[in-house]
């Protein structure tokens, strides 16, 4: 009898082992091996990027490759994004929007002044910016120049389509107008501090912010901006 109970226990355990459904079903099967390719794709393309005890950087040929295939992806992959690009339009060279800072606003002095024209898949902006000191006071200004990239609005300013009107104990935030161009101000009293930003012809973005400061001190500064010498590149189409 326990020889009978012992052989039946045996061939169950047999067939289970046989006929028993597989855990992994078909779909997990193909998402494994679907990971597997990845990451050996992953392995294949990636870029080994070394320095050298003469402090160079260093790239190996297979790694260049790749390096290029990723940036010829990248290319095609930004050409179908649905951007606003007027490609007739250039940014300026910053060397002209640093004409339009002045060398002090009231008794403060400039202490930082310099700019660049920077860009990728033939899409450039132009920034010159300047700081101001005076004591514990400052101001810092920058004029960006977008060209015909006018999808970089919605970063510079988010606020150009909408309508802010807030006012706390400490400040207050508000889109306006300022002499025809869109502006927005924001100012906080307890911290002295606070930001005023305006926008030239959808190309153009005048920023400033200030630590230290009374609410009156950003308006003061964008006087003594050469603004109209920035609305006039702004109408241009270089």
């Amino acid at each position: 009898m326990k020889k009978t109970i012992l052989l039946f226990f045996s061939l169950s355990l047999l067939l289970t082992a046989c006929f028993s459904p597989n855990n992994e079903t078909e779909e997990e099967q193909s998402t494994t091996v679907q990971e597997e390719e990845n990451e050996a794709s992953s392995e294949n393309n990636s870029v080994n990027i070394s320095i050298g005890e003469d402090s160079n950087i260093k790239i190996d040929e297979k790694s260049m490759k790749n390096l290029e295939e990723g940036l010829e992806k990248m290319a095609d992959a930004f050409k179908n994004l649905d951007v606003e690009i007027e490609s007739d339009i250039e940014a300026v060279d910053f060397r002209e929007l640093k004409k339009a800072l002045p060398s002090s606003i009231g008794w403060m002095k400039r202490t930082e002044f310099g700019g660049e024209k920077a860009g990728a898949f033939g899409l450039k902006t132009s920034t010159a910016n300047a700081t101001y000191e005076s004591g514990d006071k400052e101001i810092r200004i920058s004029v960006v120049d977008i060209g015909g990239f006018k999808a970089a609005l919605a970063g510079l300013a988010v606020w150009s389509n909408i309508e802010v009107d807030k006012e706390t104990m400490d400040g207050y935030e508000r889109t306006t107008m300022i002499d025809g161009y869109k502006a927005f101000e924001k100012y906080n009293g307890k911290r002295e501090e606070g930001e005023l930003s305006v926008i030239l012809g959808d190309r153009i973005v005048i920023s400033i912010e200030g630590e230290n400061i009374d609410d009156d001190d950003l308006r003061k500064a964008l006087k003594k901006i050469d603004v109209d010498d920035l609305a006039d590149i702004a109408k241009s189409e270089q």
